[in-house]
């Protein structure tokens, strides 16, 4: 992939028009001094498993990798933003490591990644948005970050298998539905700074 390359087109409600869509791409070579992954590159490319990522990547663009394949992602600490629907449907991913750098988890994120079961946020991440995690059925474990100021609406909404959850104390805004249909939810620590 060339570090020249700065936009794919593409539309979500049209899979087939990822670059990549459809192929039995397994495989991905980088030029040196990439700095991001472009919106669609990946989508639809199932049989990619797994990725490196380069250590010059600061943003991964929306739907640079969903209804892909990927099973584990490690996401280099060069990354600061993760874009809307980046990983939505990624549905065999089970592991991902954040970057610790990470400041920006976008809406739908990682939404339908009903293969994670657990996920650590890193202290970095000020915002978690709308629709982040929603529906990522078998997650049982989530560590929210302390830097973090404000879950925003559904994000973790059907998210059945989650027991517990504390939220940091300096988290000051939880959005309607956030936690909607967790069924399994039986506890939750709420700090005294939420106010909405």
């Amino acid at each position: 992939i060339p570090k020249s390359l700065e936009y794919c087109d593409g539309h979500q409600n049209y899979p087939e028009d990822g670059v990549f869509h459809g192929t039995n791409l397994t495989t991905v070579h980088w030029e040196d001094g990439v700095t991001r992954v472009v919106e669609y590159l990946f989508q639809g490319c199932e049989s990619l498993k797994q990725i490196t990522i380069p250590d010059t990547v600061i943003e991964i663009r929306y739907e640079a990798f969903s209804d892909s394949g990927l099973t584990q992602v490690v996401i280099p600490n060069s990354v600061t933003t993760i874009w809307w629907h980046a990983f939505e449907n990624c549905l065999g991913l089970n592991t991902i490591t954040f970057s610790e750098k990470l400041e920006k988890i976008d809406s739908g994120a990682f939404e339908n990644c009903t293969g994670l079961t657990s996920v650590e946020i890193p202290d970095s991440v000020v915002t978690i948005e709308s629709y982040a995690f929603k529906n990522c059925k078998n997650l049982d474990s989530i560590k929210l970050p302390k830097s973090l100021i404000a879950l925003e609406r559904e994000s973790f909404r059907d998210c059945d298998a989650l027991v517990e959850v504390i939220i940091p104390e300096n988290v000051e805004c939880i959005r309607n539905a956030c936690f909607y249909d967790c069924d399994a939810l039986t506890e939750v620590v709420i700090p005294n700074k939420v106010n909405t």
